[in-house]
């Protein structure tokens, strides 16, 4: 019956060896297994996470831009809703068109408010969006500056680009010659 036992014994002792070699068998496969992860699962684990983390700010980052360009513009509708009623002013500075004869017609007017009155108006049109007037004037020395002048802040965009004047007995004859501009659309 020792014997009996004895090779029980024996019998158990190898199985439990080989369930130990299975087991370090199965660690190992384990161990391997964990570290081939690591080597390659979890660094492209850990370089996905990365690249969402850097697309999440880079999306932020242009969202912040939109909001912002978004403002500039709200800023910029409102400063041009603001300015609308500067456009009339604007087209009546410089208008479309030439518009001479208008300018001409309030030359004119102006002249007789300071006792000036017209002798020769004459118009040739200019290269670039503007035109020429040569205007002669008589009237009296004392409202010569005042013409001018007034002449000069006329709300049409204007230069006078040459003045010519002479005094025959308290009378000046007074030759103007004016640039008008317009835009040509």
């Amino acid at each position: 019956m020792n014997e009996k036992i004895n090779k029980q014994l024996n019998a158990y002792k190898r199985s439990l060896e080989n369930k130990k070699i299975q087991s370090n068998a199965y660690s190992f496969l384990l161990v391997f297994t964990i570290l081939f992860f690591d080597l390659f699962a979890l660094q492209s684990m850990v370089d996905i996470t990365v690249r969402r983390f850097d697309i999440h700010e880079s999306l932020n980052n242009l969202v912040d831009d939109l909001v912002y360009k978004n403002d500039s513009t709200e800023l910029l509708k409102q400063k041009l809703s603001d300015s609308q009623h500067y456009l009339a002013m604007l087209e009546n500075a410089v208008p479309t068109d030439q518009r001479a004869e208008d300018y001409m017609v309030d030359l004119v007017q102006t002249a007789a408010k300071h006792g000036y009155k017209q002798d020769r108006l004459s118009r040739r049109d200019g290269i670039d969006n503007y035109a020429q007037l040569r205007a002669s004037f008589q009237g009296s020395p004392d409202q010569m500056e005042p013409f001018i002048r007034s002449a000069e802040a006329q709300d049409r965009l204007s230069v006078i680009n040459s003045i010519n004047y002479s005094v025959v007995e308290n009378t000046v004859n007074l030759e103007l010659g004016i640039r008008i501009f317009y835009l040509d659309r």
